[in-house]
């Protein structure tokens, strides 16, 4: 890796003065883009079936949902 990280220090020196900041621009996006999808693979995966065979009462789902979105549930009983 650091090899490769010489060759593109040796690129940059070639480059005229002029043409520096577009490259610098080009470079700075794709890290960014770069970097980005670095941080999507190392997303937590699933949750699904994490509370399989679990019963769950449909009171306990009502109540989770007037905590969650009180703004729903505004003037019902």
């Amino acid at each position: 890796m650091l090899n490769l990280k010489e060759k593109l220090k040796n690129e940059i020196e070639d480059i005229p003065d002029e043409v520096i900041p577009e490259i610098y621009r080009i470079i700075n996006l794709l890290k960014s883009d770069f970097i980005s999808k670095v941080k999507k693979i190392k997303s937590r995966g699933s949750l699904k079936g994490i509370w399989e065979g679990s019963k769950i009462d449909d009171i306990l789902i009502v109540e989770a949902e007037k905590s969650l979105f009180p703004y729903e549930y505004k003037g019902k009983n």
